[in-house]
């Protein structure tokens, strides 16, 4: 929302509240070049700080993240599912960015353990969007 006080990351369509989880450890697979022109994946280790039912804040290591649109693979209780990410931005420490990612698939295998951190997170008080 150009104007907007809040920062971009917080902009996104969200249904419901973004409730902060603390670092909830996860992890992400992205596709790199590989030899003779070949795409391999590698997998990172990520941080969800935050949930709503329609995505998550993350702490990437920055040499991970990847322009916002991009879909990638992320795991979480050891459940696979896509996220696009939405928005990127610096964090305090420079070897990390901070992530918004949208849920792509509208009931990710994780999504049990979304509802679980959604329970006992600290409710952000970000209101609801359309």
């Amino acid at each position: 929302m150009p104007g907007s006080a809040e920062p971009e990351w917080q902009q996104c369509r969200r249904l419901g509240t973004r409730r902060s989880v603390g670092a909830v450890s996860a992890r992400w697979r992205v596709s790199v070049p590989g030899r003779r022109g070949r795409v391999k994946s590698v997998v990172h280790e990520v941080a969800v700080q935050n949930v709503s039912v329609t995505g998550a804040g993350l702490l990437v290591p920055a040499e991970a993240a990847r322009r916002p649109g991009t879909v990638v693979h992320m795991e979480l209780a050891g459940d696979w599912g896509r996220v696009q990410i939405a928005s990127i931005r610096p964090s305090e420490d420079p070897a990390f960015v901070l992530c918004g990612v949208e849920f792509v698939d509208p009931n990710p295998a994780f999504l049990p353990e979304v509802d679980r951190l959604l329970g006992r997170g600290k409710d952000l008080g970000v209101p609801m969007r359309d």
